[in-house]
């Protein structure tokens, strides 16, 4: 999330596409709002329009804080020009979109939007890793809030006592597991016993 509430991947939101018409007394605004969340319903997509009698500005951020990933809002001016205003919420960009290709564009914006949070997620995890080669360091890791990244003995049952050793001794700290996104080879040592090292682990609090 950030300081205007939630952000939802596109995949996992509860809705994905919340349609806001601007002047929806207009019945032909009313009709077009409710034909394309007909036509993205139809795409397997979980759509909801704003109807309510909330300010206009009071919509935008009511729906921004719920995290919904795509808005597609249009008035009257959109109606001539037969395009339609979109904002994601990850970059918060605005586009122009032609209405008739909301069917085709939206899914795509939707799967650039979940790359978009996968990629910042795995940044920001990557900056929160700092190698250690001690039980000091880990600690000193765990203190900042940071995930420590060892050489350990093994994740099997063998392993257990010194799991635990370490556990004592850093209030807070736990063995999470390997990454099961690469295929690290420990070189070294394990942290707590100093015999040879069979995985690379991650350690970290449990908040």
């Amino acid at each position: 999330g950030d300081n205007n509430g939630l952000i939802f991947p596109f995949n996992l939101a509860p809705v994905q596409v919340i349609i806001i018409p601007i002047g929806e007394n207009n019945k032909k605004i009313k009709e077009l709002a409710l034909k394309i969340k007909k036509e993205l319903i139809e795409l397997g997509l979980r759509v909801e329009i704003d109807f309510s009698d909330k300010k206009l500005g009071e919509k935008f951020y009511f729906w921004e804080m719920k995290g919904i990933p795509i808005r597609i809002e249009f008035g009257e001016k959109e109606l001539k020009t037969k395009k339609a205003t979109v904002f994601r919420r990850d970059t918060k960009e605005k586009k122009l979109i032609p209405i008739v290709q909301l069917k085709k564009q939206i899914p795509l914006l939707g799967k650039s939007l979940t790359e978009n949070l996968k990629k910042k997620s795995a940044n920001a995890f990557e900056k929160n890793i700092i190698e250690a080669n001690s039980i000091i360091d880990v600690s000193k890791s765990l203190g900042s809030g940071k995930i420590a990244k060892a050489n350990f003995c093994s994740i099997e049952l063998s392993g257990k006592d010194c799991a635990e050793k370490l556990e004592k001794q850093v209030q807070g700290a736990q063995v999470r597991g390997i990454r099961i996104d690469k295929n690290e080879i420990a070189k070294g040592n394990c942290i707590v016993c100093g015999k040879k090292a069979n995985n690379v682990v991650y350690i970290a609090r449990s908040y």
